[in-house]
């Protein structure tokens, strides 16, 4: 029996009518018709879905009940008549009588605030599309619905996301009606053949082609996202409860208390959301497995295995390229076109990735709780039939659009308002083009730094390159000299590996010996075994820390070595490259001298600012460590000792961030960006303000080391690059990647 059934006349006159040298449908896919189990199921499930809201609701109104019958029947305070001390009545009145009917209102405020409160981060507006703006979008959805038996949406969404979905227009308000509106991802259609979106599409679709099924899907579907949302997302009033915690006045006893609250408010609606998880995991994979019929049936079992790799790609690419865009605004640039720029991010993802989704898609099994197959049962599922698919297509997704790029720049716009929270002008948007193939050079000279270090690097080592490059009078000794501390350097990387991992650990132990340090001067008693100490007094932390920098400065003298053999090679690299025989021979790909000189101005200046970058990190590390004493009983019983140490490391901490500025502040920042002229300290971010509390100041000192360590990888990669492209042309190829990929450019781990 064929899976094509005859296309209707209607379907075949509007075919012709919209005939696209795009697309061609063969007719329409055979009926997904729904078993009676499965209905049965969706039914069964949506009843018990519905029961949670009003159990929950149910909850809220036990707690008020019990609260009032606590605060009307005081007669047991008449069993306190023989108390006669009135300070004693007093305490039973407050503790016995007053703080439950307090707990209780607390209760059930901050079980009603999931209802009211909004939410504290920004959630993208779609923007709607019309007729008039998408002729070419909307012919195709209309055959597609016909193909496929599906209504057509009443309203078509686009946003930035790569995914898609279809839901009632107005809501419960359109449940008994066909007004659905349909959600499509840009990052999709930007990134996926036209054949490949139009099954995801299809997917959707087969979840609202089908009358009591569509409704039943609906409400499970629907009050899952519900309890996931009331279970874990923050609001503005947990900000507002966080705000008065970090306060230095009556306001952080309390909200300390309200966070109590609330984190207990939170394990109901957990429990909550684990009882309706429980409930529709197993029927949710059986719509999946509906849904994936219809298209499997459009596209081809196929082109439906490719499709779902194609997903896994570009929403980690998604991922990857959020993560850039915060790296581009430190420097006021961002793409205008966040779609495109996903779609380009995915040929390209970064070390790792491609064995990850190899790894979903290996899946056998999805999890007893997931609400979806895993991706190997779905193409499993898809193949066993073995469908040939109704759809011809051939081409990108986004010629489907008639104005893609105008869209995406809109939809890329809303991204920044509503969910990155900024305002961004004309000035700052820099085309797709140029930020894709800047993110690509960034890789290659990340890439390149690995290689050229081998590990062996760190934010400490002092290479004293120079503030420009100097062109060699002898380049052949040059060159000599070049190739004998390259062999060098070969010849001892594994023991240099080995020192500079064991003077990582070093520095992280000094690093936390400074901040038990801090702890012990307060005379709080500590458990030793937290920090790997014999006992716990200020002498035995002092001389452990003495022990601990003793055996670092040995280490740093033996990395000493090690950086005079970086320099010889990179500083013979940089003088050789100058040279116009060798200049005129570098690759495309390598970094221009102009650039590499500007990198070159800014590592001397963060080198000079090294040791005040080092002991930012280690104060950073004894703040928190006071703050988590400070937090651990509560803020009436530590904060009198800790306070006099933590105000002094404030200050210390204040004292050594204006250093580093004012250390980088004339080194002017060396890579493209918008608007003014930009330091190497505008590039730290905002100022330090007067008055700022300790908590602000911890936070504020993370964010300049991020940034310092962030300046030096990427400056000195650039180098790396450069001198990697001349040690190739007189015959040295690349090192290879070391074993180990290294992650961060300093040794010192960034502080949370």
């Amino acid at each position: 029996m064929s899976n094509v059934s005859q296309p209707s006349l209607r379907a075949s006159a509007a075919r012709q009518r919209c005939a696209s040298p795009l697309y061609r449908f063969d007719g329409a896919i055979e009926p997904v018709r729904p078993s009676f189990l499965y209905l049965l199921g969706l039914a069964v499930t949506a009843f018990f879905m519905i029961l949670l809201p009003l159990l929950y609701l149910g909850v809220i109104a036990g707690a008020g009940y019990l609260t009032y019958l606590h605060a009307t029947n005081a007669s047991w305070l008449q069993t306190t008549g023989d108390v006669t001390s009135p300070r004693a009545r007093m305490w039973i009145f407050v503790l016995g009588y007053l703080l439950p009917i307090i707990a209780g209102l607390f209760t059930i405020v901050f079980l009603i605030k999931p209802l009211v409160a909004r939410a504290s981060y920004g959630e993208e507006e779609p923007v709607t599309l019309d007729r008039s703006q998408e002729p070419r979008l909307y012919s195709f959805l209309e055959q597609l619905c016909e193909a496929v038996g599906a209504p057509f949406p009443t309203r078509i969404d686009v946003s930035t996301i790569p995914n898609a979905a279809a839901s009632f227009r107005r809501g419960w308000i359109s449940f008994f009606s066909r007004d659905f509106a349909l959600h499509l991802g840009l990052s999709l259609a930007a990134g996926m053949t036209l054949k490949q979106f139009a099954g995801v599409i299809a997917h959707e679709l087969g979840h609202f082609s089908q009358g009591g099924a569509m409704r039943f899907d609906y409400i499970i579907r629907r009050m899952n996202a519900w309890l996931a949302r009331i279970a874990y997302r923050r609001d503005r009033w947990d900000d507002q409860v966080t705000a008065m915690t970090r306060s230095q006045s009556w306001l952080a006893p309390l909200g300390y208390m309200l966070k109590i609250v609330i984190w207990l408010v939170r394990r109901v609606l957990i429990l909550f959301f684990y009882m309706g998880h429980a409930i529709s995991c197993s029927v949710s994979r059986q719509m999946e497995y509906n849904a994936d019929q219809f298209e499997a049936r459009l596209i081809g079992s196929t082109e439906f295995a490719a499709s779902t790799r194609s997903i896994l790609e570009l929403s980690v690419a998604m991922s990857t390229a959020i993560d850039r865009l915060q790296g581009d605004w430190r420097a006021k640039r961002l793409v205008d076109n966040l779609p495109m720029l996903v779609a380009h991010t995915a040929t390209r993802l970064p070390e790792g990735a491609g064995e990850w989704i190899d790894k979903e898609l290996a899946q056998p099994r999805a999890g007893l709780f997931s609400t979806h197959p895993s991706p190997r049962q779905r193409i499993d599922a898809a193949e066993r039939v073995a469908w040939p698919g109704v759809l011809q297509a051939d081409g990108p997704a986004h010629a489907l659009f008639s104005n893609f790029t105008m869209v995406a720049n809109g939809v890329t716009l809303r991204y920044y308002r509503d969910v990155a929270d900024i305002e961004v002008s004309a000035q700052n948007l820099v085309p797709v083009q140029q930020v894709a193939d800047t993110h690509k050079a960034v890789d290659e000279h990340q890439q390149a730094l690995s290689r050229y270090f081998q590990d062996c690097l760190s934010l400490s080592l002092k290479l004293g390159l120079g503030r420009a490059i100097t062109p060699s009078s002898d380049p052949k000794a040059l060159v000599a000299r070049m190739r004998a501390a390259r062999a060098k350097f070969e010849a001892a990387i594994d023991k240099m590996r080995q020192l500079f991992a064991a003077r990582k650990s070093a520095i992280n132990r000094v690093a936390a010996l400074r901040a038990a340090s801090a702890v012990a001067r307060t005379k709080i008693k500590m458990n030793p075994k937290g920090w790997d100490l014999p006992a716990w007094s200020p002498e035995v932390v002092e001389s452990a820390l003495t022990a601990a920098r003793e055996r670092l400065a040995r280490m740093d003298a033996k990395a000493a070595v090690a950086a005079q053999l970086l320099q010889i090679r990179l500083t013979s690299a940089l003088s050789l490259g100058a040279v116009p025989a060798v200049k005129k021979r570098l690759g495309p790909t390598a970094p221009s001298t102009e650039s590499v000189n500007r990198c070159l101005h800014a590592l001397e200046r963060v080198e000079l600012a090294a040791s005040e970058v080092r002991r930012i990190d280690e104060l950073g590390r004894s703040l928190a460590a006071l703050f988590d004493h400070c937090e651990e009983d509560g803020p009436s019983d530590r904060y009198p000792l800790l306070s006099p140490v933590i105000n002094s490391v404030h200050e210390e901490m204040r004292h050594t961030l204006e250093d580093v500025r004012a250390t980088l502040d004339d080194a002017p920042f060396p890579f493209d960006h918008a608007g003014e002229e930009m330091t190497c300290a505008g590039f730290l971010g905002p100022r330090l303000v007067p008055n700022m509390s300790p908590p602000d100041m911890l936070r504020m000192g993370g964010l300049v080391y991020g940034r310092v360590t962030e300046l030096y990888a990427r400056s000195l990669s650039v180098v790396a690059a450069y001198a990697e492209a001349v040690e190739a042309v007189i015959g040295l190829q690349p090192l290879p990647k070391p074993a180990r990929e290294a992650t961060e450019s300093s040794e010192d781990d960034k502080q949370s």
